[in-house]
C-alpha cells in the first residue's frame, strides 16, 4: 500500500502542477503582441480598395508577388472612408527603426478591369507605399 500511496502523490503532484501552468496560460492575455505595432491605411480614395503588404522594403512587393506567390484572397478589402490596420514589428535598436514597410494598393476598378495575369505581366498596381510611419492616407 506504501508504493501505492507514494505514486498517488506523485501523480497528484503532476496534475497539480500541470493545471497551475495551465492557468497561468489563460491569464495571458492572447490579443497584445508585444512585439508588434499597429499601421493605419486610411482609404480616402473613393472607392474600395485592396491592399497587401507591410513588407520589409529589401523585398520587391509587385502584382507578380501579391497573385503568383501570395494566397491573393489574404489581400485586405478596405472600403472607402475607412481604416485598414496592419502590424508592423517594433524596432528594438537604431537599425531596426530605419527600416521601411511596403504596401500595394489596388482599387476596386484596377482588379474589374484587368484580369490576374494583366496585372501580373504588365506589373499594374494602383499605389505602393514605402513608409516607417504609422499611419498611411490614401
Amino acid at each position: 500500500m506504501g508504493k501505492i500511496a507514494q505514486l498517488y502523490k506523485v501523480i497528484s503532484f503532476f496534475a497539480i502542477s500541470i493545471l497551475c501552468n495551465a492557468c497561468t496560460w489563460m491569464d495571458l492575455d492572447g490579443g497584445v503582441n508585444i512585439y508588434y505595432q499597429d499601421v493605419s491605411v486610411v482609404n480616402k480614395s473613393g472607392e474600395t480598395i485592396y491592399a497587401e503588404g507591410l513588407f520589409r522594403d529589401d523585398i520587391t512587393l509587385s502584382p507578380y508577388m501579391v497573385f503568383r506567390m501570395i494566397d491573393s484572397s489574404m489581400l485586405k478589402k478596405t472600403p472607402n472612408d475607412s481604416i485598414f490596420i496592419g502590424k508592423t514589428l517594433i524596432p528594438i535598436n537604431d537599425a531596426e527603426a530605419d527600416i521601411k514597410f511596403q504596401i500595394i494598393i489596388f482599387k476596386q476598378s484596377t482588379l474589374d478591369r484587368y484580369t490576374k495575369d494583366e496585372l501580373v505581366e504588365k506589373n499594374i498596381y494602383d499605389k505602393k507605399y514605402g513608409s516607417s510611419v504609422k499611419c498611411i492616407d490614401i
